[in-house]
């Protein structure tokens, strides 16, 4: 069985797991934990999802057709996923209230509205990802910066800057996170610093009073896989690289050629984590 890269979210005691057999692209979600709101009832047919999110006590599923199935508490219409409910690519669920991306880079929101959260930013366009938190919410533009409103009690509204550069995001009780292009990690609000070193950083998640960052410790130069740098890599480079081995075409560019050699002294020169 394959556990989907995009598969586990979690929020006050309640857990999603999207499972899916090889090879699919879509799959069925598991949830534990608490269930005093029915947040764990996944409606029928439990197949067919692509992505998941949970909420406060509320939850949500993206289906392979574009379609939110929402489950769980549904206080100030939580369940009500705004018409028409198709054409979604990505789902986030706040403490009382969701997320909705598009395809065409517009965001729907409903549930509670106490601070704000609801109230997307103009122009409602050209997002390309979401998060909820406790009372906030974020929205990734396609220009890498960040938009953020509802409540700012913790300062968790004040992007830092330069507000550009950005390519994935967060929002937890009273704090948010931002993934730069460079592997570094911006957290503001009410949190703490992010530990060093600052780099090399691939994802980010926020609970509600806490944060994770994972980081990428491969080392592309290690192509002997003994953990060390060393001549032999350069030798087994050059093999692959003589014989039309793609484990030479480390700028990822799908062809082999003179950059690919700048690209094996920059990792070898860099090191290994």
């Amino acid at each position: 069985m394959l556990h989907l890269r995009m598969s586990v979210l979690a929020a006050l005691g309640l857990c999603l797991w999207m499972t899916a057999d090889a090879g699919a692209q879509t799959g069925s979600i598991k949830a534990w934990g608490s269930n005093n709101r029915g947040q764990l009832n996944v409606p029928a047919p439990n197949t067919g999802f692509v992505a998941v999110a949970a909420g406060g006590t509320h939850s949500l599923g993206l289906r392979d057709d574009g379609s939110i199935e929402a489950w769980g508490w549904n206080g100030d219409g939580l369940g009500n996923v705004p018409a028409p409910n198709t054409g979604f690519v990505a789902v986030a669920g706040g403490g009382n209230h969701s997320l909705g991306l598009r395809d065409d880079g517009s965001i729907e929101a409903w549930g509670n509205n106490v601070e704000g959260q609801l109230n997307v930013p103009a122009p409602n366009t050209g997002f390309v990802a979401v998060a909820a938190g406790w009372q906030h919410s974020l929205g990734l533009r396609d220009d890498g910066s960040i938009e953020a409103w509802g409540d700012n009690g913790g300062g968790q509204l004040n992007v830092p800057a330069p507000n550009t550069g950005f390519v994935a995001v967060a929002a937890g009780g009273q704090h948010s996170l931002g993934l730069r292009a460079d592997g570094s990690i911006e957290a503001w609000g009410s949190t703490a610093p992010v530990p060093a070193p600052n780099t090399g950083f691939v994802a980010v998640a926020a609970g509600g009073t806490h944060s994770l960052g994972l980081r990428d410790e491969s080392c592309p130069a290690d192509l002997t896989g003994d953990g060390m740098l060393d001549v032999l890599d350069f030798f087994v480079f050059v093999g692959f690289f003589s014989t039309g081995d793609m484990r030479a075409d480390l700028d990822g560019s799908g062809a082999l050629d003179v950059l690919d050699f700048f690209a094996f002294i920059s990792f070898f020169a860099a090191g290994c984590p």
